[in-house]
C-alpha cells in the first residue's frame, strides 16, 4: 500500500509506503528513490545491509537513509514481515524554517554516522504505537485522515532526532551477528571488482565452505553467491548514476561478461542496465 501525502505548498509529496505480506526469500523490491527514507520495522526479523554491517532486526528500530547510501532489505526467516517507508524529499525539509538541521539525520558524514536508531523499551512501544496509527490512518483511505497522518510522521522524525545522538552514542554493535559474516561481508565490499570464489573467501577466513555457506544462509537470509551477485548490482546502479556507460559499469563492478551482467541487472531490478540509466537520468 502506498500513497502520496501533498500537505506543503512549497515541497514535492510525501510518499508512505507500508508493506504487509509473507515472505519466502530474503529480498525486498529493489527501489529508485532521490529521496531521504525513514523505516520503521513493525515485525521481528528484517534487517538491513548498509556500510557493510547488518542492522535492524527487531520491531520496533528506524532505519535512516540518504539517496546515497546504498543498501538493500533483507528477512532473515520465513515469514509474514511488515514495516513502514516514509520518503521525505530534500524540498520537505527546506518548508520549515527555525527547526535547526532537520536533514542531519539522514545526511550525518561523520565517522560516528548510524542508520539504525533503537530506542528503550517505552521508546520502542511509543514508536510503534505512531507506525501503526500511521497504517490504520492509510488503510481507511480517507483523506480527512491526512493531516492526522501528516502529525504522526512530524512525531516519527522528531523523536528520530532525539533519539539518533543517544543512539550513535551509545555504539551498541550487532553481537548477535557472527563474526565470520561481519568480516565476509567486509571483504565482499573490499574485493567485489576482483573476481570472488566462496571456497577462497572461506579459506581467507579460515573455515569451510560449507559452514560459510550455512552460517551466512541463516543470518543475511540468502546464499552467499547470491549476495555477491546483488552487492556488484548494487555497485553498478551507483555507477550508472555517473557519466559511466553500461559496459563501464559491468566490469567496475565486477561483471566479466556484458549479457550476463545485463541479464543479472534486469532479474533483480525489473529493468536492464541501460533503462535504469536513462530512469535516474530523468530525474
Amino acid at each position: 500500500m502506498k500513497i502520496q501525502l501533498d500537505i506543503l505548498k512549497n515541497s514535492k509529496p510525501l510518499v508512505i509506503q507500508y508493506v504487509s505480506s509473507v515472505f519466502n526469500e530474503s529480498d525486498t523490491d529493489t527501489e529508485i528513490y532521490d529521496t531521504c527514507k525513514l523505516s520503521v520495522f513493525l515485525t521481528d526479523g528484517l534487517v538491513a545491509i548498509v556500510n557493510n554491517k547488518l542492522i535492524g532486526g527487531e520491531k520496533g528500530d528506524i532505519l535512516l537513509f540518504n539517496p546515497r547510501e546504498i543498501h538493500f532489505g533483507r528477512f532473515i526467516r520465513q515469514g509474514n514481515h511488515r514495516f513502514l517507508e516514509i520518503y521525505f524529499p530534500y524540498s520537505f525539509f527546506e518548508s520549515f524554517c527555525n527547526c535547526g538541521d532537520l536533514t542531519y539525520v539522514f545526511d550525518d558524514a561523520s565517522p560516528e554516522r548510524i542508520n539504525c536508531i533503537k530506542g528503550s523499551v517505552n521508546e520502542r512501544i511509543e514508536i510503534m504505537e505512531m507506525a501503526e496509527r500511521i497504517v490504520s490512518l492509510i488503510s481507511e483511505g480517507a483523506p480527512e485522515n491526512n493531516m492526522e497522518i501528516y502529525a504522526c510522521i512530524l512525531r516519527l522524525l522528531t523523536m528520530s532526532t532525539k533519539l539518533y545522538e543517544k543512539s550513535k552514542n551509545a555504539k551498541v554493535d550487532d553481537a548477535v551477528t557472527p563474526s565470520y559474516v561481519i568480516r565476509c561481508i567486509e571483504y565482499i565490499s573490499e574485493h567485489y571488482s576482483e573476481k570472488l570464489r566462496v571456497e577462497d573467501i572461506a579459506s581467507m577466513l579460515g573455515c569451510s565452505v560449507a559452514y560459510l555457506s550455512r552460517l551466512f544462509k541463516k543470518y543475511v537470509g540468502m546464499s552467499l553467491y547470491d549476495y555477491i551477485v546483488e552487492y556488484r548490482i548494487n555497485i553498478a546502479k551507483a555507477i550508472l548514476k555517473t557519466d559511466c556507460s553500461v559496459t563501464e559499469a559491468c566490469y567496475l563492478s565486477g561483471f566479466g561478461d556484458c549479457s550476463n551482467f545485463i541479464g543479472k541487472f534486469k532479474k533483480i531490478t525489473g529493468v536492464t542496465p541501460l533503462q535504469y540509466k536513462k530512469i535516474v537520468q530523468s530525474f
